[in-house]
């Protein structure tokens, strides 16, 4: 008993040290902000003191994390993540983020999109395998003009759950019921902020999540529903929103982008008479056609790269003319540093996610040495396809969502990146090998929970580490299990159909502000659909199809301007999350939308 006092008090030593360490990479930023005394006792509880990982010495506004309650018989709990905005708190405006999937956890948003930070995968140690996370300020944070709540929604997303897995078979209608609960619940907890204006924004999926959400908060104001919350607009980014123009969306898209040649789209055009996406005979077969040839590309970004089975090779992502990566998941740094490991299990992870890779890394560092002694042979030798249009079509999975040509369906179940993988017998491996690219996963090819072309490892190794859900008040690994991007515990029906009438309740019925806008090289959820809808409302065009420009005077897209406050915009270059592609137009568009000023 003796000895397991001595170990138990040694451990808590050495957690200590670590806590406190804040001179180096990997340190824990303090929080140092007065007026702690005017918080709720809820509120005061969910104070976050430390952030793992911050290098600066104080954070620049208060954070807060913790879970609201929405229904106690089922102790269905939602996680959130809260950041003061660093401008004004008092009197700028919240706002809700809800990544979408279904089943995709908003910490994508937070740690790769428009969240406060900026996650760096650092990766040094001895023979390059070990890996830690660093966090600096994020210059294009949402939080510099705005307070942010991050919510994990519905419960099984994220770091959210529920004492009875039977609330993992969830529709349309509980999600936007539990996140209007939520967000009551959060405003009792924060009544300071009653009176401010509120924001929901979302992408993706969230297309059917916000306005859902925006419609119950407005039915439950009308019923008296205590607080009232202060409903102002909302914004959706590449949002699906109805079945037809989703899916009629992406053959103009990719005959526009050079990816499905003229003739082709005539052949589609004749066969299909302009109705693509739901069609039989010769239709269905150019359609599939048309998804096979789309399906080895980035779905969330036509101009980058994907690599389907594992890293790229020194020679082959680098030289003259290669088009760089861009977004926060590419922030990959290599450094012959140590430093503290934040990730696992006691602070473990390192030794075990090196160990896990010993030989997958012995491969790809043979792999490496081959491509440079050899260019040409790589070239003869391309990577085949792990999303493969064969595997694919043996599935059942070739153009559905969130594939390339694929649509949420009304009355169905909506599948995620983690369903995919389980569907596709990927789905083997839990965290740190949530890595699409490969780098810590045993034989370099394993999709599991994260979209191909994408690398969730910063995420993975962060929100895996115990210091880390300690600090954010997150529920341990051992009570809910590990955090993943997106969740294949959930079993998700859509079960509401078109959004459009919903738009046009929440907008030129309740008079909110809603801004839509699309990053122009999407191919999940085309511009050319949200194009299409919006234009067809009936609404009066206040200012014409424009550019709309940056301070230093770039086009950074293009807009139109209804009546009953519907904006729509697009991004010019960005993809399907708008702000990890193009953080600094993203920002801008947020800051004038939530002034009520033209962008």
């Amino acid at each position: 008993m003796r000895t397991a006092v001595v170990l138990l008090a040694l451990l808590g030593v050495a957690q200590a040290a670590r806590m406190q360490d804040g001179a180096g990479r990997g340190s824990i930023a303090k929080r140092k902000h007065a007026n702690d005394e005017n918080l709720t006792p809820e509120a005061a509880a969910d104070l976050i003191l430390t952030v793992p990982g911050y290098e600066n010495d104080q954070l620049t506004s208060r954070h807060f994390g913790g879970y609201v309650t929405v229904d106690e018989a089922h102790e269905r709990r939602l996680f959130y993540y809260f950041v003061e905005s660093e401008r004004d708190p008092a009197n700028d405006p919240v706002v809700l983020w809800l990544n979408g999937g279904p089943g995709c956890s908003s910490f994508d948003g937070f740690v790769f999109e428009q969240g406060p930070f900026l996650f760096r995968l650092q990766r040094g140690g001895a023979e390059g395998r070990g890996r830690w996370v660093s966090l600096e300020p994020n210059p294009y944070a949402w939080s510099k003009v705005a307070n942010m709540i991050f919510l994990d929604s519905p419960a099984g997303v994220g770091m959210s759950y529920s004492a009875h897995p039977s609330d993992y078979s969830v529709d349309d209608e509980r999600t936007a019921r539990d996140a209007d609960a939520f967000l009551r619940g959060w405003f009792d907890r924060f009544p300071q902020y009653g009176g401010n204006q509120f924001f929901v924004s979302g992408e993706s999926y969230a297309g059917i999540y916000v306005p859902n959400l925006v419609a119950h908060v407005l039915s439950g104001n009308e019923r008296g529903e205590e607080p009232r919350i202060n409903i102002v607009g909302y914004l959706v980014g590449n949002g699906c929103t109805d079945e037809r123009y989703d899916g009629n969306a992406h053959p103009p898209f990719a005959a526009g982008k050079s990816l499905l040649p003229a003739a082709g789209f005539r052949a589609l055009e004749r066969a299909c008479g302009g109705e693509y996406w739901n069609g039989t005979g010769e239709c269905r077969k150019l359609w599939e056609d048309m998804a096979r040839d789309l399906s080895a590309l980035n779905v969330y970004d036509t101009l980058e790269d994907c690599y389907h089975d594992g890293p790229p090779s020194a020679s082959s992502a680098s030289g003259p003319g290669r088009r760089h990566r861009r977004g926060r998941r590419a922030l990959l740094h290599a450094s012959s540093a140590s430093g503290p490991v934040l990730g696992g299990e006691g602070g473990a992870l390192l030794a075990s996610a090196s160990s896990a890779s010993d030989a997958s890394a012995s491969e790809a560092s043979a792999s490496e040495a081959s491509a440079s002694a050899s260019a040409s042979a790589a070239a003869a030798a391309p990577r085949s396809p792990l999303l493969s249009a064969e595997a694919l079509a043996g599935a059942g999975l070739l153009g559905s969502w969130p594939l390339a040509g694929g649509v949420p369906r009304q009355g169905e179940e909506v599948l995620n990146w983690a369903h995919v993988g389980r569907r596709l017998g990927l789905l083997g491996l839990t965290p740190p090998c949530t890595d699409s690219t490969g780098a810590s996963c045993v034989g370099g090819r394993m999709l599991t929970h994260t979209p191909p072309c994408t690398d969730s490892s910063a995420a993975d190794l962060w929100l895996n580490d115990p210091m880390v859900r300690d600090a954010i008040h997150a529920a341990p690994k051992s009570a809910i299990g590990p955090w993943t991007l997106c969740s294949d515990k959930i079993s998700y029906t859509r079960t509401h159909g078109s959004m459009i009438p919903v738009h046009v309740s929440n907008t030129k019925t309740y008079g909110l502000r809603a801004l839509i806008y699309s990053g122009d090289h999407d191919m999940a959820v085309p511009h050319t659909g949200s194009e299409a809808w919006t234009s067809e409302l009936g609404y009066p065009v206040k200012s014409a199809w424009a550019p709309w420009f940056v301070a230093d005077g770039q086009v950074a897209g293009y807009r139109v301007e209804y009546g009953h406050g519907l904006t729509y915009a697009t991004v010019k270059g960005a993809g399907h999350m708008v702000p990890e592609t193009n953080p600094r137009e993203s920002l801008a568009m947020f800051e004038r939308f939530l002034a009520d000023k033209p962008l």
